[in-house]
């Protein structure tokens, strides 16, 4: 992979980070807004976050399984598009079951980016502090936009909106990631694949070979030593 490749991929990855806790801090920061048109209060709405964070730690197991099973670029377009669905989905919700189901999902899908993205942030690097460091600057970024956009958006437009558009800022972004970096693993697979591989096979054949014909050469000349010096 090029450099400019390189540096693009992390900088999709810090993104991602980004994105990642901005989408789990959306719903405390604008319930208050919600309470009134699903007339309930903070204290009744609050609680139907509880199963998007439940899922944001449990669903870490299974992404990192599946990561190293299947695709970690696949993983990582699975993660920008589906948590930008699911917000997307949030913001669209009627009910507060709805509003759980849709939290849910969004915890779900949030789960994939430290098990995956920071597994291809480090893959390869024997210096990683820098790059970890980055990478956590961005995500306390995410942590620190949330509220002044979300808070923004719900103000100015409503708090539907404060779901719908980082939403679809997430799916753009999973888009441009999924044009731009390529599939590292594919790329092993095919130059495993290729002419050196083929020349590959025989290659350890002959070498086989070699060693076997050395060793009945070595056997062969024991035999006539001994039989030079036995005693008669």
């Amino acid at each position: 992979m090029s450099v400019g490749r390189a540096r693009s991929g992390e900088l999709f990855l810090n993104i991602g980070h980004a994105l990642d806790h901005l989408f789990l801090l959306i719903y405390p920061t604008v319930v208050l807004a919600m309470s009134p048109e699903f007339g309930r209060s903070y204290s009744e709405m609050l609680p139907l976050a509880l199963g998007g964070f439940i899922a944001f730690g449990a669903g870490s197991l299974p992404a990192g399984w599946l990561a190293d099973h299947w695709s970690r670029r696949g993983m990582m377009i699975v993660f920008f598009i589906g948590i930008g669905a699911a917000s997307i989905l949030t913001g669209l919700t009627n009910t507060p079951w709805q509003i759980a189901a849709a939290l849910t999902l969004v915890g779900l899908f949030g789960a994939i980016y430290h098990p995956v993205g920071i597994a291809m942030l480090v893959s390869g690097r024997e210096k990683v502090g820098k790059v970890l460091g980055v990478n956590g600057v961005f995500g306390n970024l995410g942590v620190a936009f949330a509220a002044l956009i979300a808070g923004a958006l719900a103000y100015w437009v409503n708090w539907r909106a404060a779901f719908i558009v980082p939403g679809l800022l997430s799916i753009a972004v999973g888009i441009a990631f999924a044009m731009t970096v390529p599939d590292a693993g594919a790329a092993a697979r095919r130059a495993g694949s290729g002419p050196g591989a083929r020349v590959a096979g025989p290659t350890r054949m002959s070498a086989k070979r070699a060693l076997r014909s050395a060793t009945a050469s070595g056997d062969r000349g024991w035999r006539r030593r001994k039989t030079r010096w036995s005693p008669t």
